[in-house]
């Protein structure tokens, strides 16, 4: 089993901090990690990392409410979810891995759910790094 990081550890325990790590697994290019919280709701990640200048953007789904979120980062090439306590952090290797997971979602879904809030999500990926 791959640990979390620190700084991946400290990340998702600003947002839940009773969240208790689970497992690792790293597979076809991506790495992914699990948590659990009987302590918790997709707002705090809404309302601390999402926005006008963040590199988290909000993928909307049919299913969205408190206790089900999804977000997906282009600049770290990571996608969050949250769904009824089970936090799941996938981290990909390239860039084509972070599209091929966004393409599994959307095909899942049945549409682009992508919030791309400052319409930079793709800019960004590119540039793998946070624009100013």
């Amino acid at each position: 089993m791959i640990p979390p990081s620190p700084a991946i550890q400290e990340f998702i325990n600003s947002l839940w901090p009773h969240a208790l790590h689970d497992t690792s697994h790293f597979t076809q290019g991506r790495l992914a990690h699990t948590w659990f919280t009987t302590d918790g709701e997709r707002y705090s990640m809404d309302f601390s990392h999402c926005g006008n200048k963040a590199d988290w953007y909000q993928w909307d789904s049919h299913q969205d409410a408190w206790y089900f979120g999804q977000w997906c980062n282009p600049v770290t090439k990571q996608i969050l979810s949250y769904v009824e306590g089970d936090i799941t952090l996938v981290i990909c290797e390239t860039a084509d891995q972070y599209k091929k997971e966004l393409q599994s979602m959307t095909d899942f879904e049945g549409r682009d759910g992508l919030d791309d809030h400052d319409h930079r999500h793709w800019e960004k990926l590119e540039q793998g790094k946070e624009i100013e």
